[in-house]
């Protein structure tokens, strides 16, 4: 089953609206209706909240559910490589960047 049908059953069988999920998981109902309908997908932390409000594991939630198992997996590199690229632009003077590629070599550019 899609996460979005997921949420959707979990959030119904806990005896919410979509407002009422929305305003405790501190998104728009807009945002809740366009995960059950499939349409986005939630980020890891709206997860963890429905989880933990609607009293079904993340287990529950995720497994089960390629796409978003791969959006996450997504997600993380990008945060890791954010993170990485934060850490390294403060260290370079001038503002400068550093690219490194695949291959491991790297270099800075201004």
């Amino acid at each position: 089953m899609e996460i979005g049908k997921k949420l959707r059953q979990a959030r119904t069988q806990a005896g919410l609206t979509q407002e009422q999920a929305a305003e405790r998981i501190l998104v728009s109902r807009q945002t809740v209706s366009n995960w059950e309908t499939g349409k986005s997908f939630p980020d890891l932390l709206s997860i963890v909240r429905c989880s933990e409000l609607y009293g079904v594991s993340l287990d529950a939630l995720l497994k089960g559910d390629d796409t978003v198992r791969k959006q996450m997996e997504t997600e993380v590199r990008t945060q890791a490589f954010r993170r990485k690229f934060l850490a390294v632009e403060g260290g370079i003077p001038g503002g400068a960047a550093l690219l490194v590629k695949s291959d491991g070599s790297s270099r800075a550019v201004t």
